[in-house]
């Protein structure tokens, strides 16, 4: 495709529209062909991007609960020294 309207000529019988016509069609094929690949290949990069999101919401998750787990051993700690045994 590189974007040429074909315009047939004014003096021309109708094996030129005819051609026209044969050509307009063909472009219109390859045009539909495209359309549908691209179709494709955004549905595959869609799943792709939900995957990846899925992703990172997972490791989002889990260095969250890493987070969680740190802060209640140290919770835990200052606790047992604050209210722990005394040796007085």
């Amino acid at each position: 495709m590189d974007g040429i309207l074909l315009v047939p000529a004014r003096d021309g019988g109708q094996a030129d529209f005819q051609d026209f016509f044969t050509q307009l069609r063909k472009e219109v094929a390859d045009l539909r062909q495209e359309v549908a690949c691209l179709h494709r290949e955004n549905l595959e990069l869609r799943q792709r991007a939900g995957y990846w999101e899925a992703q990172h919401a997972r490791s989002v998750e889990r260095l969250l609960q890493e987070q969680i787990e740190l802060l209640q051993a140290d919770n835990l700690e200052l606790r047992s020294q604050l209210f722990g045994q005394r040796s007085e």
